[in-house]
């Protein structure tokens, strides 16, 4: 796997279904223009003169030689103060905030890069650093160079947030150098993803954080699917229960800020369209639980037509209970 810091030059071609792209940058080390192909799912990420981090290897076309195929790309956009200090308070063990604002006082943009290529000099312009630690630091730095971007907008991302290191690692195997921009495109994927000690409470943390609408339709679904698996221990829960529980975890006033959410009848009949909840008799239950249920009891049925202490004493020889 390559990274490739490069500017893009022009998009040669983009094909809006399949997201299929042909792209010339300039690679910004050596100047080399060279083609790059890819998908781009969203093709307001192609942006003419903006520099971008490309992930992937250089593959020989037969016809058009050699191009480089990405499958990560990462818009770079200058890291914030706030962002800057954040990286090297997180990754540079002995730098506290108070140092990391000195150095971005003396570098600005570029205090994470004189750190990592620069130790000594960054130890004299701060003396309050000291060299050891300096050059600690740089040795951490280096090791993560190729990721240095999209971690400082994840930690943005999750800023504020309880979060383990670990949110962060598999974040990026997931979703590479477009980890942040997925995230904050649509905040719950990390639940579709299965990232684990992520569960909706973050997820909803980061869709709130962001500024998206508290009101969408789909925040109500998944608030609905997450109050129907955490409201009681039982499979199946009262309608108008579940009702008064969706909106205490979805109304507090400091989030909808006043607004008025969908019709709970509008999101209970949009989930059971989507075969995510199952209604009978006034209850609801998650699907996949209901039929798991089901399930137990046809057999527990099919048991109770044979000899049931037959069956008890074949299940104590056989799990020894």
């Amino acid at each position: 796997m390559t990274t490739i810091k490069a500017t893009l030059m022009r998009v040669r071609a983009y094909i809006e279904q399949g997201g299929f792209a042909v792209l010339e940058y300039s690679d910004k080390l050596s100047g080399r223009k060279f083609t790059a192909v890819g998908v781009v799912l969203h093709k307001d990420r192609l942006c003419e003169g903006m520099d971008y981090d490309l992930s992937g290897s250089w593959k020989q076309h037969p016809t058009y030689g050699m191009q480089f195929a990405f499958d990560g790309l990462r818009r770079n956009a200058p890291k914030t103060e706030t962002q800057v200090i954040r990286y090297l308070t997180k990754y540079c063990h002995g730098i506290g905030e108070k140092t990391a604002a000195a150095i971005y006082l003396r570098y600005e943009q570029d205090s994470i890069q004189a750190l990592r290529e620069r130790p000594a000099e960054v130890a004299t312009a701060v003396p309050r650093l000291g060299l050891q630690i300096a050059m600690r630091c740089s040795e951490s730095l280096k090791g993560r160079e190729a990721t240095e971007d999209v971690r400082a907008h994840l930690l943005d991302v999750f800023a504020g947030l309880r979060i383990s290191d670990g949110i962060v690692e598999d974040c990026l195997k997931r979703w590479g150098l477009n980890a942040a921009e997925e995230i904050l495109r649509n905040p719950y994927v990390m639940l579709d993803a299965g990232i684990e000690r992520v569960g909706f409470r973050t997820a909803d943390n980061v869709w709130l954080k962001a500024g998206k609408d508290p009101t969408a339709m789909q925040r109500q679904i998944r608030c609905l699917t997450f109050t129907l698996d955490s409201v009681s221990g039982s499979t199946w829960v009262p309608e108008h229960v579940l009702r008064q529980e969706w909106l205490k975890n979805l109304g507090d006033p400091r989030i909808m800020g006043g607004q008025t959410p969908p019709l709970f009848d509008e999101v209970i009949e949009h989930c059971e369209s989507e075969e995510m909840i199952v209604r009978h008799g006034g209850l609801v239950a998650a699907q996949k639980w209901a039929r798991l249920e089901s399930g137990i009891a046809r057999n527990l049925v099919r048991l109770g037509g044979r000899n049931w202490n037959r069956v008890k004493t074949q299940a104590k020889r056989r799990f020894a209970i």
